[in-house]
């Protein structure tokens, strides 16, 4: 029997395509320590381009990535921003839901990540607009405080964005 992951099992309650994308299709055999890392890095990019072609397969890939080195924060923040982008589009905002959870996982493996948090904010208060719900932009204030409390040290575009949005 097939394991489903509460990720997937969520994404396709809310995506309700089917995966295409079976683990026996993807390369390589399991990898050892530093290998994971690339490994993982590389599933990360493929999925990111398949997310890019809108090809929700990309979820799997990002399942594998996350799977191979699920300690790194920036494995977690890079599929976060790659979902944050795809559910920037009309009719894509349910996948912002996944991008905070991403955001979530970043800023626990790495609570001084100045990025994630900006982006975790930038996540909320995009859902907020969406669904027009108070509690969004509640919390994605609280992360772009957070944010700021991060802040010194970053480069001016950086504090540009953060303050533009906040």
């Amino acid at each position: 029997m097939q394991q489903i992951f509460p990720l997937r099992r969520m994404f396709s309650r809310l995506f309700p395509r089917k995966l295409t994308v079976k683990t026996a299709q993807l390369p390589y055999s399991p990898p050892v320590s530093n290998e994971k890392t690339e490994q993982a890095l590389h599933y990360l990019y493929l999925g990111e381009a398949a997310l890019l072609q809108g090809n929700l397969s990309a979820l799997s890939l990002f399942e594998t990535a996350a799977s191979l080195d699920p300690d790194n924060f920036l494995i977690w923040h890079r599929q976060g921003i790659a979902l944050f982008e795809y559910g920037s589009l009309d009719g894509k905002e349910k996948a912002l839901l996944i991008a905070s959870k991403y955001f979530k996982m970043a800023t626990t493996l790495n609570p001084s990540f100045f990025e994630a948090w900006a982006f975790w904010g930038a996540a909320l208060l995009q859902l907020g607009r969406f669904h027009e719900e108070h509690h969004f932009f509640l919390e994605a204030k609280e992360k772009y405080q957070k944010a700021i409390e991060l802040a010194p040290g970053q480069g001016r575009e950086a504090l540009a964005e953060l303050y533009w949005d906040y």
